[in-house]
């Protein structure tokens, strides 16, 4: 399984800090170069007639930050958000594709309705957090959504997006999510699970991740899944539908309350390609 590496989509702890001690006061968007991402290797990048063959995109980004919360002593602003994300230029199929996706993932309302723009999805903040220390006067506690989506594999065979949220908007603590698309280069279509798996397949294979995942926790083949601290309905383990599709294996991802409590943190669960090869479609082209 050499081939699989984890993204990495979290901030790096040093940068997040350096970012949260600049005080912002405007919109910013800014557009980066064409081609693909320095995070993934992506085989023929340079090499003449076949790096043509690999979708293009501009690396898009919007911050905005506004209000003063904290105390006099730590004055910090009251709302911030920050977006970054690829856009796809071609080719044409799988730029439409993609380019929507990825907007709703943007959009993702914060509280009952998402906006239609990064601007709207900052006024909403701020008009939210406006209500409730108007309710609350004293309330001081600076809210933030942070939305990163990320290319994660880009070879010609698949091109996969990953998004990381990580956002407060009060509470006792904020929430983290982690979210996978996979599509096809040529075409633009998303990958789903019964593309990938021969007919009949999917129950062997949730079998198979069952077998994985019980040996990663260490719980033996009698223990209920209830008992051991999972939440899947009726206690009955399933596969999700947020997976990423990696070059030798398939990369499932639970996020924070979705199986388990938020102590336990994200579940994840990698079945290698080596363990159902014959649930795979001659055609699926994994590998």
């Amino acid at each position: 399984m050499s081939g699989f590496v984890r993204p990495k989509n979290r901030p790096d702890d040093g940068r997040e800090r350096a970012r949260r001690c600049r005080f912002l006061s405007a919109l910013v968007l800014a557009t980066t170069a064409c081609g693909p991402s320095a995070d993934v290797a992506a085989p023929g990048a340079g090499e003449g007639s076949a790096a043509s063959s690999l979708p293009s995109y501009e690396m898009r980004s919007f911050e905005s930050a506004g209000g003063e919360c904290g105390s006099a002593d730590q004055p910090v602003q009251c709302v911030r958000v920050a977006l970054s994300w690829p856009e796809a230029t071609a080719p044409a199929e799988l730029a439409a594709t993609v380019n929507e996706g990825i907007a709703r993932w943007l959009r993702r309302a914060t509280f009952v309705q998402g906006g239609s723009s990064p601007e709207e999805i900052f006024e909403e903040l701020v008009t939210a957090h406006d209500d409730l220390r108007q309710e609350f006067p004293d309330y001081a506690l600076p809210w933030h959504v942070e939305r990163t989506v990320s290319i994660v594999r880009d070879d010609g065979q698949v091109f996969a997006l990953s998004l990381y949220e990580n956002m407060f908007t009060g509470g006792a603590h904020g929430v983290r999510t982690q979210l996978y698309r996979n599509f096809r280069p040529d075409t633009g279509a998303a990958i789903t699970l019964e593309e990938l798996i021969v007919e009949g397949g999917i129950e062997q294979l949730t079998a198979v991740g069952e077998e994985i995942f019980r040996t990663a926790h260490e719980l033996a083949p009698d223990i209920a899944l209830d008992d051991a601290g999972f939440w899947f309905d009726d206690g009955v383990f399933a596969l999700n539908d947020n997976f990423l599709v990696s070059t030798d294996a398939l990369f499932f991802y639970y996020n924070e309350y979705e199986v388990a409590a938020y102590a336990v943190g994200p579940t994840e669960l990698l079945i290698p390609y080596e363990r159902i090869g014959s649930l795979l479609r001659p055609a699926a082209g994994l590998r």
